[in-house]
């Protein structure tokens, strides 16, 4: 059994022109769970991803905990330890970013490959699948600068599933990818997931691919924060009924204005 459990996390973001809090007051993720995670442009999914996945850390966090079989990690404490949290990462998280850069003096397989060096899991086996799986076989022994932007964004997902993460988190993966080669990778990535009995997380704009692989949606909403303040409630709802509407009352959602704040809730089904 895998599970992911964070609660009361807060991180503050400030530039000259802005500041706004983002709180993830409780998010729970199992084995075989599948939750896109949805909202408007400039909300806060991409640092609530990076959080989850480790690659940044929280101002303040009550719970941050990974379970994986009979071990357990106090990811909150691991997270002020660089080389533990990079040992854990590697081990047991796989994350697509927006743009996942891959190394220019490696070719496609050896890009794909090196998670698993890095994991210390080598099996050339199942690179041989998941090249052959993304349409990349053709081009694996390609450097990234003879091979397209839809190529390389295929080579960085084979990457961050090459090791068998117990977590695997996806920031827009199909973004730049034809509505075809979208859902030939999203089901790689289901696949991938359901080998190990990862629990999966993605951030997508295209909510009716995330509804037909049977993803269950939790929200992001906005609000402004000035003189009053406007909340939304966040859902986390049966993929069936689609993205949720905003309400009144619940919790506080990221503002966009001068100040603003949001929250992700979600639980396990």
């Amino acid at each position: 059994m895998i599970r992911l459990d964070v609660s009361q996390i807060h991180k503050n973001l400030k530039d000259p022109d802005r500041c706004f809090d983002l709180n993830i007051p409780c998010f729970e993720v199992k084995s075989g769970e599948k939750v896109a995670i949805i909202g408007a442009t400039g909300s806060g999914k991409t640092t609530a991803m990076d959080i989850l996945a480790m690659a940044s850390q929280p101002d303040k966090c009550e719970r941050f905990a990974l379970a994986v079989g009979d071990k357990s990690y106090d990811l909150k404490q691991i997270a002020t330890k660089p080389q533990k949290c990079a040992r854990i990462r590697a081990s047991f998280f796989g994350y697509v970013m927006q743009r996942s850069p891959l190394f220019p003096f490696l070719s496609v397989r050896e890009n794909v490959t090196l998670q698993q060096l890095v994991a210390k899991r080598p099996d050339p086996a199942f690179i041989d699948v998941l090249l052959d799986r993304l349409g990349l076989t053709m081009i694996a022994g390609a450097f990234p600068s003879e091979i397209s932007q839809g190529q390389k964004q295929r080579t960085a997902i084979a990457r961050s599933l090459s090791h068998r993460p117990s977590v695997i988190l996806c920031d827009e993966p199909t973004g730049a990818l034809d509505p075809k080669t979208a859902r030939q990778c999203l089901e790689t990535i289901d696949w991938a997931a359901v080998q190990t009995g990862a629990a999966l997380i993605m951030i997508t704009h295209d909510w009716e691919l995330a509804k037909a692989c049977g993803f269950e949606f939790c929200s992001i909403q906005t609000c402004s924060l000035g003189k009053s303040h406007m909340a939304g409630e966040l859902e986390r709802r049966s993929c069936a009924a689609g993205p949720a509407k905003t309400r009144r009352g619940g919790d506080l959602s990221l503002g966009l204005s001068k100040q603003g704040s949001g929250s992700l809730v979600g639980g396990a089904r």
